[in-house]
């Protein structure tokens, strides 16, 4: 009677055993992405003995459950905009920049990244100081010339103006804060061809063109630009919190900060792109964006929302908006 007892309690740990792996391994591949774990890092080339980390995605096949409800709001938001004529399209990324948990929807679709850009000229500028650190106090006059604001549907509050004199300090707060396309003029001026191909060359996005027919980034690009100035990992630590204050005291508001309490520092950029008809000149569509990082108490996440639209600003301002929203209050929930 013992012996089969034995046995039977040998067969019921096994089995136990047996059910328990089963278990594991479907958690596993629910939550982790089936085989080994890997890591996507992306290093700084150009040197003969080392390879400066840029970027590393610790585990991009990881599932983060706390994510899903969110990513469900979204992509069902998404729908219902389109559905109503608010929106073409849109792409959004998010990731938790605690735990590194990403939400990438609609992630092949690709834009024109318009005042976007003007983030990489910063970028490219402060990365030439390191060499030269009297370029930033370098004057520059503006003498005049066309108008690069006047096609600009949200009109630069501040900006170089004809006869002035200004740092490259001055031009960057400028290209910044309000978005001005002259002194970013000014300052791609001050930048070689080479330059301005390596920054987009080490972070392996898409050189952007000038050219009405091209949409050349997603939103994932664009995050690379917020995250090596998160990481401080291109740029020294100074020129990374510098670049991200200007980014934080921007004058638009009417995007993803809409969309947090007034409280929350959110360093962020937007771009907005006009197609219009060729024989009436007419707008037909908007591609206005609003990428940045919320700098959430408990948990700052990165944001990035890009759209296509035949709606006026308003609409599209009132989409992206509650796009933050919605991520915000997620995150407001898991982290507490």
């Amino acid at each position: 009677m013992k012996k089969k007892l034995k046995i039977a309690l040998a067969i019921g740990f096994l089995a136990l055993l047996i059910v328990s792996f089963v278990i594991g391994w479907i958690v596993r591949d629910m939550y982790f992405g089936k085989g080994p774990t890997r890591t996507a890092p992306l290093r700084l080339t150009g040197f003969e003995y080392i390879k400066p980390l840029l970027i590393c995605d610790t585990n991009p096949e990881k599932k983060y459950p706390e994510l899903k409800p969110l990513e469900t709001e979204l992509t069902d938001f998404i729908d219902k905009q389109k559905a109503a004529g608010k929106i073409d399209t849109a792409s959004i990324f998010f990731q938790d920049l605690k735990t590194d948990g990403k939400i990438d929807i609609n992630k092949d679709e690709k834009f024109e990244p318009a005042s976007l850009t003007k983030i990489s000229v910063m970028i490219m500028i402060y990365k030439m100081a390191e060499i030269n650190p009297a370029i930033l106090s370098e004057e520059i006059k503006y003498s005049g010339g066309e108008d690069l604001n006047s096609s600009q549907e949200i009109k630069p509050k501040d900006y170089a103006k004809i006869g002035g004199v200004y740092t490259v300090n001055e031009l960057i707060e400028k290209m910044i804060k309000y978005s001005d396309n002259i002194s970013a003029h000014l300052l791609i001026n001050l930048i070689n061809d080479t330059t301005a191909q390596s920054l987009f060359s080490d972070l392996q996005i898409p050189f952007p063109e000038d050219s009405q027919k091209s949409n050349t980034m997603t939103t994932k690009d664009i995050s690379y630009l917020f995250r090596i100035l998160y990481n401080a990992t291109y740029l020294p630590k100074e020129s990374s919190e510098k670049s991200l204050q200007l980014l934080s005291e921007i004058d638009y508001k009417n995007g993803l900060s809409a969309g947090v309490p007034k409280n929350v520092v959110v360093s962020h950029k937007f771009g907005l792109f006009s197609v219009k008809d060729g024989s009436t000149n007419n707008i037909i569509q908007r591609q206005l964006h609003d990428c940045g990082i919320v700098y959430h108490i408990n948990d700052p996440y990165l944001l990035c929302v890009m759209t296509k639209s035949s709606s006026d600003i308003p609409a599209i301002e009132n989409f992206i908006k509650n796009v933050s929203k919605m991520a915000y209050q997620q995150v407001d929930n898991y982290s507490k």
